[in-house]
């Protein structure tokens, strides 16, 4: 009999193992990014103007994580859906 298929590993059990040094959570937090927003880091900007482009977002939001020595690591606007997401690598900002 064959051996039975083993599972990848998904992008947070990957990056989790392959990181064995001892970095700050922020750089953790920033891989965990990968597949699935952390809601402690993320900001829901709601009822935006189709217009909204991700220049006005990151324009208006970037400066708090300048202020508080975090980054945006993701930012994805539906301006159709009249929606934005501000992913932050860490809740300082948030």
């Amino acid at each position: 009999p064959s051996p039975a298929p083993t599972k990848p590993p998904t992008a947070t059990e990957s990056s989790s193992t392959s990181n064995n040094n001892s970095q700050p959570e922020s750089n953790n937090r920033a891989s965990r990014v990968v597949g699935k927003r952390d809601p402690d880091c993320t900001l829901v900007i709601k009822n935006i103007s189709s217009e909204t482009t991700e220049v006005d977002v990151r324009g208006l939001f970037e400066p708090y994580a300048v202020t508080t020595g975090a980054k945006v690591i993701g930012l994805t606007v539906f301006g159709s859906r009249a929606i934005a997401f501000v992913d932050y690598d860490s809740p300082k900002p948030v």
